[in-house]
């Protein structure tokens, strides 16, 4: 799996190859350090939006992109974050209820 910092940035591969039959976390903890200084490094003074693909197991650790996300709230910049099944409950703790869940639909997140 790999990551691209948008909109110039690099693409980052953020899992570890630990071969056939593994059943063990494949996330790359440093990878998704080195994603998330690349996107703290820039600026998102011409931001009109955030996108987090996935609030993921790092997320729901308080780390990854967290403190990213509240910036980019302290700076006006809307957030979109993708939460699978396994991170709905920490991302709603994390969220606090200020976070608005949006339909199953592309005009809807469009719009």
């Amino acid at each position: 799996m790999k990551v691209r910092v948008l909109p110039e940035g690099p693409e980052i591969k953020v899992t570890h190859d630990l071969g056939a039959g593994s059943n063990a976390c494949r996330l790359d903890p440093t990878a998704i350090t080195e994603a998330v200084s690349w996107v703290e490094t820039g600026s998102m003074e011409k931001a009109d939006l955030f996108v987090l693909n996935k609030f993921g197991p790092e997320e729901a650790a308080g780390r990854g992109f967290c403190n990213v996300i509240g910036t980019a709230l302290d700076q006006g910049v809307p957030v979109l974050v993708g939460v699978g099944g396994a991170s709905i409950a920490a991302f709603e703790e994390f969220a606090g209820g200020l976070a608005v869940a949006l339909p199953d639909d592309a005009q809807a997140i469009f719009d």
